[in-house]
């Protein structure tokens, strides 16, 4: 749609500048905008064009895929990937650092990996965008853990060890690092996994039955960050 401005404007300063506000809000959507002059004479100049987008809705929250909220992840410069609006400008915040920011392209997707080497623990992402006509989004706030270290090995309380049973499913159980995957093995064949518990403890039933004889029953652990 075009709009020929020709509200009059008073007579601007020696530069030639003028100013002028339209008489009636324009609606939202690109929008073009003529304009043309005419002397103290009538005589009238060609007119002049431009377009212009009117958008004063701010754009949703900025979507955050990766890290996902409440992951593990074990690189000290973990990379943040997500989604928004194309044109918008993504602001990051960890754990209320200065904000890095990068654009959010054609296809919606936006990546930016954190500035500095972050310490092991816990960290709070704080994300917002700006669309292109300043617009800003609601905040987007979630957290994650960088891990970089390895887990010990699991300790395995029962059955003791060289200790005899008398069942071929005997229930094994020990200590490990919470929210870690742990399997088991016998005989160095995986014999079934589980969660370790918050409290740091494991049980676990071998999957099969067990044959008369000497077993050795092993434990690996994987943490939430992936190491084993």
């Amino acid at each position: 749609m075009t709009f020929l401005l020709t509200r009059r404007c008073a007579r601007g300063p020696a530069d030639g500048r003028w100013s002028l506000v339209p008489s009636a809000p324009l609606a939202q959507g690109a929008r073009v905008l003529a304009v043309r002059q005419s002397d103290a004479v009538q005589n009238t100049s060609p007119t002049s064009s431009l377009t212009v987008l009117v958008d004063t809705s701010a754009p949703a929250a900025v979507r955050v895929d990766a890290p996902a909220d409440g992951a593990a992840v074990p690189t000290a410069a973990p990379v943040v990937t997500g989604a928004g609006e194309p044109g918008a400008r993504v602001e990051v915040s960890v754990d209320g650092a200065e904000a890095r920011q990068v654009l959010v392209d054609a296809s919606g997707r936006w990546t930016l990996t954190t500035a500095a080497p972050l310490t092991d623990g816990s960290h709070v992402l704080i994300v917002r965008q700006v669309d292109p006509a300043g617009n800003v989004s609601p905040t987007t706030s979630h957290s994650f853990t960088v891990d970089t270290v390895a887990p010990d090995a699991p300790v395995v309380t029962t059955p003791r060890d060289g200790a005899t049973l008398d069942a071929t499913r005997p229930a094994v159980a020990g200590t490990s690092e919470a929210g870690a995957t742990l399997t088991l093995t016998v005989d160095g064949a995986s014999a079934g996994t589980t969660v370790v518990t918050a409290g740091g403890t494991w049980s676990l039933t071998p999957a099969a039955a067990l044959v008369d004889g000497a077993r050795t029953l092993g434990a690996t652990q994987t943490d939430r960050a992936g190491h084993t």
